[in-house]
Order: structure tokens, then C-alpha cells, then sequence
């Protein structure tokens, strides 16, 4: 999904590691508008599978899937990660490591939202290990439901969690794709060519400028004047973009 790509390059901050915030737009301050155009692509991808219920795990994935949920008409369950009053009955749980935080927890639904008859389609906003996307289809598999796909807005195809989704069968989608080089440069496929999202440190920036000034592009915009440079190193090649968190 180009949008989202383009709100990754222009918005998202990198950090070593292959750590990719984007709290700015997605999982903390969320740009409705953006939000609304995945949710509609998430349903223009997976109509066709019928589904009768959206899955997700608090608390970033509900704002997503609730906005998807409006274009199939359907509802949302989220999975909750703790012990809750307003979970009265008995509960479908699952052991799930967290990636980001270190820490192993509990997620959980009342086992009277879900029945072997739901065909559950499951969205959450990243894929790294995989482990989230794991609790979420043991819990379908324990309700005896079905699932009929998962779709992640970002998914980092530097770590595991992508290929063993898709070796165990499930139709999974992700929006964004990106990976991460050995020299710790992120790069995602967009609609024109591959990009490099790297963090680049004032240094670095001035002596990409002189360079680009002197022997590539001295016509056109660089790094010293705040802008994102399109770099075309070969007509053979696709178009490079290098995006620096640190202006």
C-alpha cells in the first residue's frame, strides 16, 4: 500500500537495529485518515474469504481492525494481554512472547464471543517474531473457529515471524514489507523502486551533500537544504531514496 509506505519514508523514526517507530501515525497518535485507506485496503484484499469476525490483541491493532471492521460490517474481538473484570467467564488464552518489551504474557477472550462457526480474519499493525499473530490463531484453533487470513500493516522480513505464518498455510497480507541489510540499512519495495530508510547522522549528511554537489547531481536538492534526495545511481537501477530521522 503506497500510502502507508510513503507515511514509513517520510514520517517513521529508524533506529539501529532495525527498530522502526511510528508512533507519530500509526500505534500511538493515529492519523485517521491513513488508518481508514488500510482498513479499506484490508477489506478490498480479503472480501472474498467472507469473514465473520476481526481478531486483534489490545492495544494497537483496535484502532486498525475497528476501522476495517466498518467496510466488511462486522465486529471486532480483541484478545486482552491481562487478567480483567470485564472478562467474567471462561477464556480461549494463549503464552505469547512480546518482541518489543522482552516480557512473556498471557492474551485472552471470552469464550463466548467466538464459535466454531466464526471465520476470523485477524489485523494487527506490525509482524516481527510472529508471536502475537501465533496467540491469535491458537485461540481460533481452540474455538474451533476458522481462520480465513491475517493482515499486518508493517511486517519485517528481517526476522522470522512472516515465514512461519506462511509455511503454516494462513493467507496473510502485509502492507509494508521491509527489510534490513547487513549493514543495518532498512530498504522497502514501494511502487517505484526499492528505498532505503536509514537514519543519517550531520556528518554523514554533509559529506553525502558534497559528494552529490560535486560528481552526481549539482543541480538538484540534497540533504543541507532539508530535503529528501532522489538519488539515481544508474539508469539501470531503480530510484534510491535515503531518509535521515535527523535533520
Amino acid at each position: 500500500m503506497q500510502l502507508l509506505k510513503d507515511m514509513i519514508i517520510n514520517n517513521a523514526e529508524i533506529k539501529p537495529g532495525g527498530v522502526v517507530i511510528v508512533s507519530e501515525f500509526l500505534n500511538h497518535k493515529m492519523n485517521i485518515s491513513l488508518i481508514d485507506k488500510i482498513g479499506e485496503e484490508f477489506y478490498n484484499r480479503f472480501k472474498n474469504t467472507n469473514p465473520s469476525l476481526i481478531l486483534t490483541v489490545e492495544a494497537s491493532g483496535i484502532g486498525i481492525a475497528c476501522l476495517a471492521a466498518r467496510y466488511f460490517g462486522i465486529d471486532v474481538l480483541f484478545a486482552k494481554k491481562s487478567n480483567s473484570k470485564n472478562i467474567t467467564g471462561e477464556t480461549y488464552s494463549s503464552l505469547v512472547r512480546s518482541f518489543t518489551k522482552g516480557t512473556v504474557f498471557d492474551v485472552r477472550v471470552d469464550k463466548k464471543f467466538i464459535n466454531k462457526n466464526d471465520r476470523v480474519l485477524i489485523i494487527d499493525d506490525f509482524l516481527a517474531d510472529g508471536e502475537a499473530l501465533r496467540g491469535l490463531i491458537d485461540i481460533v484453533n481452540q474455538a474451533g473457529a476458522e481462520v480465513v487470513g491475517a493482515g499486518i500493516c508493517i511486517e519485517k522480513a528481517f526476522q522470522p515471524g512472516g515465514d512461519k505464518i506462511r509455511k503454516a498455510g494462513i493467507n496473510l497480507h502485509s502492507l509494508a514489507i521491509l527489510d534490513l541489510d547487513k549493514d543495518g540499512n532498512l530498504w522497502i519495495m514501494t511502487e517505484n523502486g526499492v528505498y532505503a530508510i536509514t537514519p543519517v547522522l550531520p556528518m554523514q549528511k554533509q559529506a553525502i551533500c558534497h559528494v552529490l554537489r560535486i560528481f552526481l547531481l549539482p543541480q538538484s536538492k540534497c540533504f543541507c537544504s532539508e530535503e529528501v534526495l532522489p538519488l539515481q545511481l544508474n539508469p539501470l537501477l531503480p530510484v534510491f531514496f535515503v531518509h535521515s530521522q535527523h535533520k
